[in-house]
């Protein structure tokens, strides 16, 4: 009774590998497959620097012609070109006007909320507001972020 039991189990052990071996034949008999065609574009440089300009001129008549059709105010779109914090890089963005007063908004309370601190360091419960005190109270305006994720799908109905 054993022995069968030894026997069923090299065979089935051995039974996938004899079908990988069976797949692996088959390609083999099919027709071979043609290679990939490939497109390559060679360009000089001038030519692609004129590339460049074009998209970012398609890019701005596309905004203006958005902010012309747009009604409503907070929904019009202004593009800068600016060098982000620690680089002197520029990079153009475009973002719309509810989100650029709702950054100025929250830019002015935090300075306002710096300027009111005290400088000198006090005891622990002195009277000192700190930031993380106030962001824990729940008291106050919604956090601009939170303002811009709500106004999105306005703006993107908009377009």
């Amino acid at each position: 009774m054993k022995l069968p039991r030894k026997l069923l189990l090299l065979c089935l052990l051995f039974a996938p590998m004899t079908y990988a071996a069976a797949e692996e034949a088959k390609p083999a008999q099919q027709a071979p497959v043609e290679p990939q065609q490939e497109v390559v574009i060679e360009s000089t440089r001038a030519l692609l620097v004129k590339l460049a300009k074009e998209v970012q001129l398609s890019e701005a008549r596309f905004y203006s012609r958005y902010n012309d059709f747009n009604t409503k105010r907070e929904y019009t779109v202004h593009c800068y070109d600016e060098a982000h914090t620690g680089t002197r890089f520029k990079q153009k963005y475009c973002q719309p006007e509810f989100q650029n007063e709702l950054e100025a908004a929250e830019a002015g309370s935090f300075l306002a909320l710096i300027g009111s601190s005290n400088v000198t360091p006090a005891p622990a419960g002195a009277g000192q507001t700190t930031i993380s005190q106030v962001a824990q109270s729940g008291s106050g305006p919604m956090p601009p972020n939170m303002e811009i994720s709500l106004k999105r799908p306005g703006f993107h109905r908009s377009a």
